[in-house]
């Protein structure tokens, strides 16, 4: 019923925090609420809450929370990447920060594409994972035109389109090909980035949107 609101709070329910700072819907229908104050999940009336005690959590603040397809679900905390495997759900397995795989521990955003390879979009660099370990790291060592990422898409063909304040990239798995406001773009500083339809690219920038096809 889209006419009626229901409010959830600490006070009518399992919520650790009433200050929330993300959330997160996996595939099975549980609800990841990363708060000030830990994690509580929701699935079917049924709440469960995970902090330093249960999941060893390297940090209260869970700024960014998915799930993956291979039932990993990962938690950015405060500087500190944890990933926590369903084969044991009471125990973090695997801790990641700057120098341990990620060579940034500001992470914006985590989301996984269509063959499977999860894709960590931090403030200045892109990291992937294969379901086993992490395999690239994508810096301006590695053609990247710019490391301050501000917005990743996949489009139909797979291709990746990487908004950065400078820069747009593109990357077909093999080689980037870059866009600023001497070729195509209508200004460098990428908002938002997506596929209006097969191969017609739309970009948001802070000067106007530009449409490339």
């Amino acid at each position: 019923d889209w006419n009626q609101w229901e409010n959830i709070t600490t006070s009518n329910s399992e919520l650790l925090h009433n200050h929330i700072l993300s959330i997160h819907l996996d595939h099975d229908g549980t609800m990841w609420i990363g708060t000030n104050k830990w994690v509580s999940s929701y699935n079917k009336d049924d709440w469960d809450v995970y902090g330093k005690k249960k999941w060893e959590l390297t940090h209260q603040h869970v700024n960014v929370i998915f799930k993956d397809s291979y039932s990993n679900v990962w938690f950015w905390s405060d500087h500190w990447v944890d990933k926590m495997s369903d084969s044991n759900w009471n125990t973090i397995i695997d801790h990641y920060h700057d120098g341990n795989w990620l060579p940034s521990e500001d992470v914006s955003y985590i989301f996984e594409d269509t063959q499977w390879i999860v894709w960590f979009w931090t403030s200045w660099c892109i990291s992937t994972y294969d379901g086993n370990a992490f395999v690239d790291n994508f810096t301006t060592a590695d053609w990247l035109v710019w490391n301050n990422i501000t917005f990743l898409y996949e489009d139909a063909a797979w291709n990746f389109w990487i908004g950065t304040t400078e820069w747009l990239s593109k990357y077909n798995w093999s080689t980037f090909l870059n866009y600023d406001i001497n070729n195509w773009l209508l200004w460098n500083n990428v908002y938002s980035i997506n596929e209006v339809t097969w191969n017609k690219i739309q970009v948001i920038t802070n000067w106007g949107i530009s449409v490339l096809d």
